[in-house]
């Protein structure tokens, strides 16, 4: 329960922070939790049942992680930079295999979206930073890879 606990508090600190909910707690004296738990409701009932559900996952998944990538650059965090940008490297090959087998994927998996945005905020919300798990995994690959593409481009150029 403590581990509980301390989401919940944590989750209480977020929502203080920001002021579009603190200027909607004062106008409507509604708590912002409430509004905030309203908010996520009805986000996930879009993603579920496909209402503007584009929109709302290139939304959560997008400009939310290019919000916190810019932070990372103004604060100089070569690490938060790298990571990111390792986010958004894979952001962009699952959207490349989502935009190639929509139709199976809907067909198999109709809840994709909402899967989705979940293991894009798992990968890159602070709190869990999956990214950098995803990052150790596959930084023993890497050197391959590059070795791979360096001499398929050296066979181009002959």
């Amino acid at each position: 329960m403590e581990h509980i606990d301390a989401y919940i508090r944590h989750f209480d600190f977020l929502l203080s922070r920001n002021r579009v909910l603190s200027w909607i707690e004062a106008k409507l004296r509604i708590p912002k939790t409430q509004i905030a738990t309203v908010l996520l409701l009805i986000t996930a009932a879009s993603l579920a049942f496909h209402i503007g559900h584009l929109t709302v996952s290139n939304a959560l998944t997008t400009f939310l992680p290019a919000r916190a990538f810019l932070n990372s650059c103004l604060e100089n965090n070569t690490r938060g930079i790298l990571l990111y940008g390792f986010y958004f490297l894979v952001l962009r090959c699952v959207n490349v295999v989502q935009d190639a087998l929509y139709e199976p994927i809907m067909a198999f998996l109709p809840l994709w979206f909402l899967c989705k945005v979940g293991w894009c905020w798992w990968a890159w919300l602070p709190g869990s930073m999956g990214i950098e798990v995803l990052y150790q995994f596959t930084q023993k690959y890497v050197p391959k890879i590059l070795k791979m593409f360096k001499d398929e481009i050296q066979s181009l150029s002959e």
